[in-house]
């Protein structure tokens, strides 16, 4: 069975959870806090991912010479989440375990607008 991990970047998780029924009924969806602060962090902190393919425009993993962790680092060249969930489409032909790093848009925000 293909396994999909989506990363939310800093994107707000109850409204994923609202809208992703419109475009499919096929998922499991819940939340995994990571405990990082920041991406940097993140990356460093997470283990046991050497079978999985990561997607990602995030430059975090080559900086930080995390990309020994995965089987793969695959850096997109936009960072549009319809871009990388394309992108992302055509590597799960091929692939079976895959982690979509999505960066934007990180809104709606929580709390109050200021």
């Amino acid at each position: 069975m293909k396994q999909l991990v989506i990363i939310l970047d800093a994107c707000r998780f109850d409204t994923l959870k609202t809208l992703l029924p419109r475009y499919t009924s096929r998922f499991l969806l819940y939340p995994i806090y990571s405990g990082s602060h920041n991406t940097p962090e993140y990356y460093q902190n997470i283990t046991f991912v050497n079978d999985y393919v990561l997607i990602t425009a995030n430059p975090t993993p080559l900086y930080h010479k995390q990309e020994h962790k995965w089987k793969r680092v695959i850096h997109t060249k936009s960072i549009h989440p319809d871009d990388n969930l394309k992108e992302c489409l055509e590597i799960l032909r091929t692939e079976e375990k895959v982690v979509l790093h999505l960066i934007p848009p990180h809104i709606p925000w929580q709390g109050e607008k200021r």
